[in-house]
């Protein structure tokens, strides 16, 4: 059975390029790469295109032949004539557009069936099932991301997205361009958390690290209309349900399951959960906690429902689902493959972890890249590396703590002050907080 082609688009594609290269090469060269071609001499000729374009050079009929030909490539794109000949199929320049879709779609068609081979193909090995169903995933959501993205690209062809960009900083004049924390001056310090980034946050047990991850869902999706989703391997949605509402009401938890609520208590609790079922805030408790399980579950809802960030509580509990050598390696590829799920969906994943006891066994108690557990290569993977440092002191009511920005790719690295109440299990910003201590 004959791929799908349409031979007449392509030539189209090309001979409005070279009858009106001003007019449509931007919108041909963002939309359409020399893959998308099913005949070898279109593929030829847009090739050439593309590297004119590259270099600004002047695009048409006589330049485009003239570069074919000294490239010795004249005869591979189907000679004179057939370059001539392309002008000739075009009927209107102004159906580009159609034209680019016939071309795209033919393409995406194909894809779709090399894609459908290598599923059967894996279906027939002695893959486990989790894999084989992993790689189909990931090889359609591939097909579903194709149309519109470019893996190697002129500079010249992000050019314009940069400009547009630095123009909406400029007129927005955001200090918080990412997911937001909620904590101004760690905002400050990282201008939020940003797509694609795997940002890890690292602490002793008992120190914090489910509490920061809560007390941020609360802020960027019931505060400031964020969608996220958390993945917990060691609590109960209930759980987290209960921790977040009793911070979010201010409620201590002890108070709220002995039952000691009072009117006003009540009230802020049905405030909180009628905020709660109006935001956009996913928890899955069930996942295996396998990166594979974790992928599958993000892609769908990122296509279903569409999310801005992703937290996992935690990363130390994750497993690979199959055997390894020891613990680190296994962590390094766990990592690895949360780092390349960040770039996949474009957006932030928040990567709880847990820190061995080499920081108890120092005089100097701070924290460094090399004390987060089972590291293997999570710093290295890290965009940003965040420790959280806690004072337990007896007889106060609020806890002195510091966020301990130890590494940021892209920006600045410091010590932040914070508080810390146990009560409500909240961080709470120094400047925010006017009351005393104890």
């Amino acid at each position: 059975m004959d791929k799908p082609y349409s031979k007449s688009a392509e030539m189209a594609v090309i001979g409005a390029v070279l009858l009106d290269a001003p007019t449509v090469l931007n919108e041909v060269i963002s939309k359409i790469r020399r893959e998308y071609f099913f005949f070898y001499e279109n593929k030829i000729i847009f090739r050439c295109i593309e590297e004119m374009f590259d270099k600004n050079e002047k695009i048409d009929l006589l330049t485009v032949k003239e570069r074919l030909r000294s490239q010795k490539l004249l005869k591979d794109a189907g000679g004179e004539d057939y370059v001539d000949e392309t002008t000739k199929e075009l009927a209107y320049i102004a159906n580009i557009d159609e034209y680019i879709k016939i071309v795209e779609d033919k393409y995406v068609l194909r894809h779709l069936i090399e894609t459908s081979k290598k599923i059967a193909e894996l279906c027939y090995s002695e893959a486990e099932i989790d894999e084989i169903i992993d790689s189909a995933e990931s090889e359609i959501f591939k097909v579903q991301e194709h149309r519109y993205k470019q893996d190697i690209i002129p500079i010249s062809g992000k050019i314009d997205d940069v400009k547009k960009r630095i123009e909406m900083y400029r007129k927005d004049k955001k200090t918080v361009t990412g997911v937001p924390t909620g904590f101004d001056d760690l905002d400050a310090l990282t201008t939020g958390f940003h797509d694609g980034e795997l940002i890890v946050l690292a602490a002793r047990p008992g120190v914090g690290k489910t509490s920061f991850a809560l007390n941020m869902l609360l802020y960027a999706c019931v505060h400031q209309n964020y969608s996220g989703l958390i993945f917990s391997l060691e609590m109960t949605s209930d759980q987290l349900i209960e921790r977040m509402l009793c911070t979010h009401a201010q409620i201590s938890g002890q108070d709220l399951r002995k039952g000691k609520i009072n009117t006003n208590d009540f009230h802020n609790i049905t405030v909180a959960l009628n905020q709660f079922s109006e935001s956009k805030i996913y928890i899955d408790d069930s996942t295996t906690g396998t990166p594979i399980d974790i992928k599958a579950k993000s892609r769908r809802l990122q296509k279903d429902r569409h999310i801005d960030f992703i937290i996992i509580d935690y990363l130390q509990m994750m497993r690979l689902g199959r055997r390894v050598e020891n613990k680190q390696i296994e962590v390094t590829e766990i990592s690895r493959s949360l780092k390349l799920l960040s770039k996949e969906l474009r957006i932030p994943v928040i990567a709880l972890a847990q820190l061995s006891r080499n920081p108890e066994r120092r005089e100097n108690k701070k924290p460094v890249l090399s004390d987060i557990r089972d590291s293997g290569s999570v710093e290295q993977d890290a965009d940003v590396v965040i420790f959280i440092h806690r004072d337990f002191e007896k007889g106060v009511k609020l806890d002195n703590g510091t966020f301990i920005l130890a590494k940021q790719r892209n920006g600045p690295i410091g010590d932040i002050g914070i508080l810390f109440d146990p009560a409500l299990t909240q961080f709470k910003q120094k400047t925010q907080f006017s009351g005393p201590e104890e």
